[in-house]
């Protein structure tokens, strides 16, 4: 009987987290996301949205980091932006209650404001695009700053400090 319980209760919180969208409220949108767990590509992009079915304690992010899973910071709803540095084993998401793990898509990135037909006034200079770019805490930031010299017109101001260029 205990078994047909534990079967039962695992098998109804299975399907109501399957039924459940997730939803990602950014300044660049609302979006609702597939629960499930991507972790294809990592040589590609390390980078990912991970979904816990409740926020881990710091024992448990300790461990997670030690596991190779950093923790760069949280977004609204159980929700960290994660760098995978290796690979890792299914068991740790559900040791963690990793409900969906999500690529990072392009259209999360960009503000609202920015995807208007017309640009607000206050990011249109002398008839230049003037936009702040964020930069994980976790990149080599000399780096991104070249890279992106390479394609700006102007970098009028980069803060390594806070990781963001203008």
């Amino acid at each position: 009987m205990k078994y047909i319980y534990t079967t039962f209760s695992f098998l109804l919180i299975s399907f109501t987290l399957i039924s459940q969208d997730l939803k990602l409220s950014l300044n660049s949108g609302n979006f609702k996301l597939h629960q499930s767990i991507s972790i294809d590509s990592l040589e590609i992009d390390k980078y990912r949205m991970i979904y816990f079915q409740n926020i881990p304690s710091d024992v448990e992010k300790k461990e997670l980091k030690d596991l190779g899973l950093d923790i760069l910071y949280y977004l609204p709803k159980n929700i960290f932006v994660v760098y995978i540095k290796n690979d890792i084993s299914q068991d740790i998401f559900q040791k963690y209650n990793i409900i969906s793990v999500n690529k990072i898509r392009s259209e999360y990135k960009i503000d609202s404001k920015l995807k208007e037909i017309n640009f607000p006034e206050w990011c249109v200079k002398d008839g230049e695009l003037h936009i702040k770019v964020l930069f994980y805490n976790n990149v080599d930031f000399v780096h991104c700053v070249n890279e992106l010299d390479l394609i700006a017109n102007n970098l009028e101001f980069t803060n390594e400090l806070s990781k963001y260029a203008i």
